[in-house]
């Protein structure tokens, strides 16, 4: 098997996959705020024991940040893991081909190509699956470079010289499709504010309870590691000074 056919059955798999989460999103999008409810309930619940009982609150900040730290982190696993690893992936899309296709080098600094000859060009492509404008999904004009980037709604992007005419490259791009399931709009529409966004807010609370469980005991390693220097340093000194038989 040559690679061009493994990438390709790679990317099936990947599209079919993505289908699969999308759809058992939507089913469980119901379930979801159903959480959400309950979730709130739970914490009026909360408050509402520490106000008839305030001993709940002299815990130590230990208990507390241990508790929120252990149960938010098994709560949003899913979603974090999912924004970790694409972000990983975007990092790499300016040095990956196959994140995203690198920009050609076309001629001239000034687009001169026309519209009508620039839709019949790529109606040609068959990858793209173009027969109108409606096909497309956006036109990324860099005069800089000398191309046009056209984008088809299947997430192939054709580039092509902006004054000739010419096809540099046809590449499928995957970028958009990773930044979609990073923020999350790739499973539902109501999933970046009802779910990754209150993940970001979780592993903001992740890092404030981690860093009070590393800060909240190092006073007293401190003391512990200062009074076992004043220790050797007495034993020094009782070693060096024997006392003087008279």
């Amino acid at each position: 098997m040559n690679l061009s056919v493994f990438l390709s059955q790679l990317q099936r798999f990947f599209l079919i996959l993505g289908k699969g989460l999308q759809h058992v999103w939507t089913t469980l999008l119901p379930y979801s705020l159903f959480f959400w409810r309950r979730l709130g309930r739970a914490i009026a619940l909360l408050f509402r024991g520490i106000a008839n009982d305030p001993s709940l609150i002299g815990r130590d900040w230990k208990f507390w940040t241990r508790q929120i730290h252990y149960w938010i982190s098994v709560s949003f696993a899913l979603p974090v893991i999912i924004t970790i690893c694409t972000g990983m992936l975007l990092l790499w899309k300016k040095q990956s081909d196959w994140v995203q296709p690198p920009t050609q080098q076309g001629s001239g600094s000034v687009p001169t190509l026309a519209y009508e000859r620039l839709l019949e060009t790529v109606k040609g492509i068959p990858e793209a699956e173009i027969e109108d404008w409606s096909d497309i999904a956006r036109l990324d004009i860099r005069p800089e470079k000398g191309i046009v980037k056209v984008r088809a709604k299947n997430r192939w992007e054709i580039q092509l010289d902006h004054q000739s005419g010419e096809l540099l490259q046809v590449m499928y791009r995957r970028s958009d499709l990773i930044e979609s399931i990073h923020d999350g709009a790739f499973f539902h529409e109501k999933a970046k504010l009802w779910v990754f966004f209150p993940s970001a807010l979780v592993l903001l609370a992740l890092w404030v309870t981690g860093l009070i469980l590393f800060l909240y005991p190092l006073p007293g390693k401190v003391k512990k590691w200062r009074r076992g220097m004043e220790r050797e340093r007495d034993q020094e000194i009782r070693v060096e000074d024997p006392p003087l038989n008279l």
